[in-house]
């Protein structure tokens, strides 16, 4: 039987419990400080008793995160129906396409609740280029116009989202209140490095951290990895991140093992505490077809690694060419090896690189400064 709290509500949506232990958790104490009861609704998974375990409240929710089959979809919105009804939030705040759309008409219908919309990416929907993306992009576009017009606030990662929203007329600025704030955020006092010794080092080691998936450039980095190791056969590439096959751009974990088997790249599945391995990386790489704010680079930039990114949305924001990393075209692997190879060429620049990525995660993706930005959208400081 659920308590009901005499506290004001803020419940977060998400389609998985993972996101928001990892990405929102400081965002979530935040509004506990601040006197707000705050509950989470997200799919059952490996991080739904962590979030119980650090006292707040969670809730299940069916969904479905790779289709849209009818049964799935009309019992994800039931079950909205009952708690959202229940708890009448005063803020409901969904993140990812489904909890946006489903959540904010069920806000609007059954709450008085101030509806906060993240567009946390663009995602598959709109990065794939097929024909039926090409359906779906359209039915999701109507969707999202229907909903957000009656969103409290609507925060995008970037601003590249924020202007494609505005120039396709999903959004309209004079009709709702739109705003950036990049990313989640890091706490820079837990990702901080001890010194690296590049110079002593006969060779690099590079990391890629993400679900496994391939919207996040991992066919690329794998491509690269063989090309280079023909002639830098003991240069290290691991791969860290969860195995994501419901996900429509996963890679199974078949032809992941058979990767590591043949020694291509290492990898080191998923982990609770990425620092280690960030710690024995002397590069960060993610060629990224697209993100909202990438975490992981700006996790890597706390723990001083120089970047390796792609010239797109959520990823273009972290790197100043030349200082602290470099750019390069997305979907492509040539760029990618010559990219490498300026590293291996010019180990003796990474130290200056990643002292300049700390700097950047420090003086622009803090965790303090970023949720002090998320409590101002919502009018709370």
């Amino acid at each position: 039987m659920i308590n009901k709290s005499s506290k004001k509500v803020i419940l977060m949506v998400a389609n998985t419990s993972w996101y928001l232990y990892n990405f929102r958790l400081p965002l979530i104490h935040e509004f506990q400080n601040l006197g707000f009861e705050v509950v989470a609704l997200s799919p059952k998974d490996g991080f739904s008793k962590k979030i119980v375990n650090e006292e707040f409240k969670w809730y299940d929710l069916p969904l479905n995160r790779s289709g849209f089959g009818l049964f799935t979809n009309i019992s994800t919105v039931f079950r909205m129906i009952k708690m959202y009804r229940f708890l009448q939030p005063h803020y409901a705040i969904h993140f990812t396409i489904k909890p946006v759309i489903y959540g904010t008409f069920v806000a609007r219908c059954f709450t008085s609740a101030k509806s906060v919309n993240n567009i946390t990416g663009l995602g598959f929907v709109f990065i794939g280029r097929s024909h039926m993306h090409t359906l779906i992009r359209l039915a999701v576009k109507g969707l999202y116009r229907i909903v957000l017009s009656s969103s409290f606030r609507i925060i995008f990662q970037n601003s590249s989202d924020r202007e494609y929203f505005i120039n396709n007329r999903i959004i309209h600025p004079g009709k709702v209140s739109s705003l950036v704030i990049p990313g989640s955020g890091v706490d820079t006092s837990f990702f901080c490095p001890a010194p690296r010794a590049f110079s002593d080092k006969k060779n690099l080691r590079f990391i890629l951290v993400a679900r496994v998936l391939k919207d996040k450039g991992i066919v690329e980095y794998v491509e690269a990895s063989k090309i280079i190791k023909k002639r830098f056969p003991y240069i290290q590439f691991d791969l860290l991140g969860q195995i994501d096959e419901e996900n429509p751009s996963g890679i199974s974990e078949k032809l992941v093992t058979q990767w590591h088997s043949e020694n291509i790249i290492n990898y080191l599945g998923a982990v609770d505490d990425v620092r280690p391995s960030l710690q024995n990386a002397d590069v960060f790489v993610l060629p990224s077809y697209r993100e909202g704010l990438s975490k992981s680079i700006i996790e890597a930039m706390a723990m001083e690694l120089p970047i390796i990114t792609t010239d797109v949305p959520g990823c273009r924001e972290t790197v100043v060419p030349n200082e602290n990393g470099l750019i390069i075209t997305p979907r492509d692997i040539t760029p990618l090896v010559n990219a490498i190879k300026f590293m291996v060429d010019h180990k003796t620049m990474l130290p200056q690189m990643g002292k300049v990525s700390r700097e950047i995660a420090i003086n622009k993706f803090e965790v303090n400064r970023i949720n002090n930005l998320f409590l101002k959208a919502l009018d709370l400081v």
